[in-house]
């Protein structure tokens, strides 16, 4: 149905949807990162920024793709998106200067900061992700390079943002409580996305192997 819409595609389709998913993950984190939620659990008032609800699939995207293509296209795919990023947030923080409608300049007046913010993060997140994922991969099973890795840029990266989304919005409580039930949740988050990885390469692997024995046969 697809190429009858857009006509004849290649087949190899990750090196096109991998760099625009993780491009656009990462600028929803940017546009919603001093946004949250707060939850009462045992009484205590948890902050979650909802910009962090799918920041944990940047990593295993990233991963995957220096795992399918190598460093180089992996390095090249977050350079370019956050270079996307940063093209989506300045029109937005533009355009919303040029309006009257206070709402929009509201919530888009705080980019600035977070695009910086975000340069730092992906820099330092993706350093420790991509050198951490290239000792480890063929060297472990596929979902301990990926599970490692992927913790360990997350969790560095949490210690420093949420107590920055918490001082932005004024929450001085439960700051410690917020960060281990961030942090949590990205234990939890990156044992799924782990496992879903290793899963389709091991599927991908199989097939493979019965492809090269059927050709060999």
């Amino acid at each position: 149905m697809l190429n009858k819409l857009f006509g004849e595609t290649q087949s190899e389709h990750g090196r096109v949807i991998y760099p625009i998913l993780f491009t656009i993950l990462l600028t929803s984190t940017t546009f919603f990162f001093f946004d949250y939620r707060t939850v009462h659990i045992f009484g205590n008032e948890l902050h979650f920024s909802v910009g962090l609800i799918f920041f944990p699939l940047t990593f295993s995207i990233s991963n995957m793709m220096q795992y399918r293509y190598g460093m180089l296209f992996a390095n090249t795919a977050v350079r370019y998106g956050f270079l996307g990023d940063l093209l989506f947030v300045g029109i937005a923080w533009l355009l919303s200067h040029l309006g009257e409608r206070q709402d929009y300049l509201s919530v888009y007046r705080e980019l600035p900061t977070i695009m910086t913010l975000t340069f730092f993060f992906v820099w330092l997140s993706n350093a420790i992700n991509f050198k951490l994922f290239s000792i480890m991969n063929g060297k472990v099973h596929h979902f301990f390079s990926f599970f490692v890795s992927c913790l360990i840029a997350e969790c560095s990266v949490s210690f420093i943002s949420v107590p920055l989304m918490m001082y932005q919005n004024h929450l001085n409580s439960s700051q410690f409580l917020s960060i281990a039930f961030i942090v949590g949740y990205k234990v939890v988050a990156t044992l799924v996305l782990s496992s879903v990885m290793a899963v389709m390469i091991s599927l991908r692997e199989k097939q493979s192997n019965s492809s090269l024995k059927i050709k060999n046969y």
